[in-house]
């Protein structure tokens, strides 16, 4: 699936829950994800995108956070941005994910 970002439509049609973990605090967000990890990146399990605003993010990911997703316990690997000195309105995220060991 190729979009541009970040775009609410396809958080709005193609978002799943996934339930953000900061200390003791859960948030459940909506996300897009690709099931796929990248040659940098090898071990990374779940790409999840969205946008802070669009996604419901109480706050924005950082790495360590966690993440539940169908049933499973995801450890942020790394976030990225599309685009440095964004806001929470403009700016989408990419979320790699790895399982927590």
């Amino acid at each position: 699936m190729s979009f541009a970002t970040p775009d609410s439509a396809v958080i709005a049609r193609w978002g799943e829950d996934a339930t953000h973990i900061v200390g003791a605090v859960e948030t459940v967000v909506k996300v897009v994800r690709a099931d796929k990890g990248t040659e940098a990146a090898p071990t990374v399990l779940q790409v999840l995108f969205g946008t802070v605003k669009d996604s419901g993010f109480a706050s924005v990911p950082v790495k360590n956070d966690m993440f539940r997703f169908d049933g499973e316990l995801y450890r942020v690997y790394d976030v990225k941005s599309d685009r440095p000195g964004g806001t929470a309105d403009t700016n989408g995220l990419w979320i790699h994910l790895t399982f927590d060991q």
